[in-house]
């Protein structure tokens, strides 16, 4: 089993047809090529127009429709246009991200998969990230805010806490004079 590829050689005076260039290609020999998408959490699949895997990372979908995997697959393949889902691997209960795109070298489709945890890692990254540095950002602030609060008002309440003891009859009670403002 292959898959077959041909093309058109043309004159390149007259643009003619004058011959066609067809190749095989074994299903073996496309593994290697995209088996290094297949790691952790990833798949690869390779479906044709009636819609079965015939090359995949995943052995024993290998010949099954490609609705054994996804339940959605077909209207996805239906569309003609890459197009991305969040769909649910049924082989194993995970949700997945899940990418199909036409292949224009053929009438056939490649579709891969990665774990969602995997595909949204970073964006869960980003917003530990962004909330950890508004947190130490707003702590930062506050102590500022704080420190200049405490700085302002420092000299007022001794001098209030020194009228107030005027008030109650001790008149010996100064307020050291530390700047013009007093």
């Amino acid at each position: 089993v292959g898959v077959f590829v041909a093309a058109p050689v043309r004159d390149s005076a007259s643009g003619r047809v004058i011959g066609v260039v067809r190749l095989r290609i074994p299903l073996k020999q496309l593994d290697p090529f995209v088996a290094n998408y297949a790691d952790d959490g990833r798949n690869y699949f390779l479906v044709d127009q009636q819609g079965t895997v015939f090359v995949s990372s995943l052995p024993n979908l290998l010949n099954q429709p490609a609705t054994e995997a996804f339940s959605n697959f077909a209207q996805l393949q239906a569309i003609g246009q890459p197009i991305v889902a969040l769909e649910t691997l049924r082989i194993n209960r995970s949700p997945q991200v899940l990418a199909v795109a036409p292949v224009q070298a053929g009438n056939w489709q490649i579709a891969l998969s990665t774990d969602q945890d995997i595909a949204f890692a970073s964006t869960r990254q980003l917003f530990w990230t962004f909330l950890i540095g508004l947190g130490v950002t707003a702590v930062a602030v506050g102590g500022i805010a704080a420190y200049f609060a405490q700085r302002g008002t420092k000299r007022i309440l001794e001098t209030t806490a020194a009228v107030e003891k005027m008030g109650q009859g001790d008149l010996s009670t100064r307020v050291a004079v530390a700047g013009e403002d007093e």
